[in-house]
């Protein structure tokens, strides 16, 4: 056992139980982000609760009680949390772990020492459980909540090929593929299948949430749910007169980001956050307010709807463009457009407890051909006319289960963005 104290010496106790998520869970896909950007990942024992109007939740770590010692709550399948204590000199402490409350009779996640002063729990199960760390006759209590995201069967993905539109401007090719609400995806499109949506992707996601039984509350208040979006192809190509091509090239490499354009979601002071749902827009990665979130959350793309708690609908809609220079440096005429975009589009599920363990939780793969004839009146380039007859929109792969951090997935979660001014190149 723990924690032997010599005699005479007053007996060491344990006071608080710290977590935080392992590293590993956490690490984007291409490379680490610059120095300095990533906030303190800790979990904090006043998270505020946004069904209580900002009120901190109050915790008594000596009781197992689940009123009294309320539980954090993650996102199963979001990698290590890793616990350990204030008992000094990194001596070794007692762990062990059950279902809580007992009779729910979860099957309970594995811890990677029940011996020692650091200890990392699995978030592979579902379920509600407490640890109990002791320590020279003392112990303390956290109690977890591990919620399963799962997207249903009955997941729906429409893509239009007859929605292109042609929005060139003087100097570029612009043909697009299919366009966006206005204001709300619901008042300007109507559900999915509805003939008025021009989208070019149009998705319908029913998602269920599972794991919190017998823990009361509404526990899952604390998940959102989101959509991630990477570019994993960028072929697009450029023909003009005298064989002359010219390369859209993703300066970041692939996979990229492609992701709605910035929002705030800091409040400007260090770990005080805006918790409300409908305002929170991505990881936190950035203290100055300027990063780009990375999940779509825009009126026009994204809606959620809430038929219950454990219940959700997820609705997203993406119609993308394509950007190619009329004339070539030397002067030559653009006269097609050749090439592809490829998105794997996923949903994607965190905790407010620490929004930056993602959960890729399933995903789907499209892709818009951008096929393009482009003809002038008399060789002036603003008289462009562009035959988008042969392009094409294709879902390439259904909606498919994953379960698991959305980095190890093989997601991108930092900029720079797909198809964008700091994210490409036109090159010659």
């Amino acid at each position: 056992m723990a924690g032997t104290t010599p005699v005479g010496v007053p007996a060491a106790r344990i006071t608080q139980i710290f977590a935080k998520p392992s590293p590993k869970a956490l690490r984007p896909t291409k490379s680490v982000p610059p120095p300095g950007r990533l906030e303190d990942l800790a979990l904090f024992p006043d998270i505020v609760d946004p069904m209580e109007n900002g009120k901190a939740i109050s915790r008594d770590p000596t009781s197992d009680d689940l009123g009294k010692n309320p539980p954090f709550v993650f996102v199963r399948g979001g990698g290590v949390i890793q616990l350990s204590t204030d008992v000094p000199d990194n001596q070794d402490v007692d762990w062990e772990i059950r279902s809580n409350p007992a009779a729910s009779n979860f099957t309970p996640p594995g811890l990677s020492r029940k011996t020692g002063a650091v200890t990392e729990l699995k978030t592979d199960q579902e379920g509600s459980f407490v640890v109990k760390a002791t320590f020279s006759g003392s112990s303390l209590f956290w109690n977890v909540c591990l919620i399963t995201v799962r997207v249903d069967p009955g997941a729906r993905v429409q893509v239009r090929s007859d929605v292109f539109a042609d929005h060139s401007d003087a100097k570029n090719a612009n043909p697009q593929a299919g366009s966006f609400p206005g204001s709300d995806m619901f008042s300007d499109f109507g559900p999915i299948g509805d003939p008025r949506s021009k989208a070019a992707m149009r998705a319908q996601l029913p998602v269920k949430l599972s794991g919190a039984d017998g823990v009361g509350n509404d526990t899952e208040r604390f998940v959102l749910v989101r959509i991630l979006q990477n570019g994993i192809e960028d072929s697009i190509q450029g023909h003009y007169d005298g064989g002359v091509t010219g390369r859209e090239i993703s300066t970041s490499g692939i996979p990229t980001l492609d992701a709605t354009k910035g929002h705030e979601f800091f409040d400007g002071a260090r770990h005080t956050i805006n918790w409300l749902q409908d305002q929170w827009q991505g990881p936190l990665v950035d203290s100055k307010n300027d990063q780009e979130p990375f999940l779509f959350k825009t009126p026009t793309s994204f809606k959620l709807e809430h038929p219950s708690s454990k219940e959700w609908v997820l609705h997203t809609l993406d119609s993308p463009a394509t950007l190619v220079p009329k004339k070539a440096p030397g002067g030559q005429l653009l006269r097609s457009i050749a090439g592809r975009y490829r998105f794997r589009t996923a949903v994607a599920a965190l905790s407010m407890f620490c929004p930056n363990m993602i959960v890729a939780v399933a995903d789907f793969e499209w892709t818009v051909s951008y096929e393009t004839q482009v003809t002038y009146t008399n060789d002036d380039p603003t008289t462009a006319k562009l035959d988008m007859s042969k392009a094409a929109v294709t879902l390439d792969r259904g909606v498919t289960p994953i379960g698991s951090p959305a980095a190890s997935a093989g997601f991108e979660l930092f900029p720079p963005r797909f198809n964008a001014d700091d994210g490409t190149t036109f090159q010659f």
